[in-house]
């Protein structure tokens, strides 16, 4: 099925906090998917592996590794058994959109992949897929070839409606006495 990135970004957010997942933790992750999905990366995909079963990071209220690297108060992270190895692209590069920083993401087997603000170059990020350890750095500058913003990505259907079920868990149960008290939409969805 074909969606838009504000459709993506609405969705992932949504079903991040129906995982559990704090409010900006879940806006980050978002926008992850939404940088993911730009670069015809399946970002819906790396946010149903991080969040599936309930998975919460230890680290979710503290600042990003990757924003402490960019300000250069630690010199690597190190990601043990990560849940999403796509997700930390998407996060690196959210990042470093942010900051104008590289990040080099490496597994054991020599794999990186070098991501900043526009993207990411070395080996595919999938390739970082089933690693049981990542180690961030930063990294040189890159330089990629534009491709534009897509008007629509393809999305898997299946993980389309897990991620619905997860964020059916942030919505009002209705009832005359929560539509009186304003839930649920008025004249559009977007009220």
């Amino acid at each position: 099925m074909i969606c838009s990135l504000n459709e993506v970004g609405g969705l992932a957010r949504k079903a991040a906090v129906g995982a559990g997942y704090p409010a900006g933790l879940a806006q980050s992750v978002a926008a992850a998917a939404v940088w993911l999905c730009a670069l015809g990366r399946d970002g819906l995909g790396a946010v149903l592996d991080a969040v599936e079963d309930g998975y919460t990071p230890a680290v979710a209220c503290s600042p990003s590794p990757y924003e402490m690297i960019a300000a250069g108060d630690i010199r690597e992270a190190i990601v043990d058994s990560p849940r999403s190895a796509l997700l930390l692209v998407g996060l690196a590069g959210i990042t470093g959109r942010a900051t104008g920083s590289c990040f080099a993401l490496s597994n054991d087997d020599g794999t990186t992949v070098r991501v900043d603000g526009t993207g990411f170059s070395g080996s595919a990020p999938e390739q970082l897929a089933h690693a049981s350890r990542i180690v961030v750095t930063t990294s040189p500058a890159i330089a990629h070839s534009s491709s534009g913003t897509p008007h629509g990505v393809d999305i898997d259907e299946s993980t389309w409606a897990a991620l619905q079920v997860l964020a059916q868990r942030t919505y009002v149960p209705a009832t005359d006495e929560s539509r009186l008290r304003g839930a649920g939409a008025g004249l559009t969805d977007n009220d």
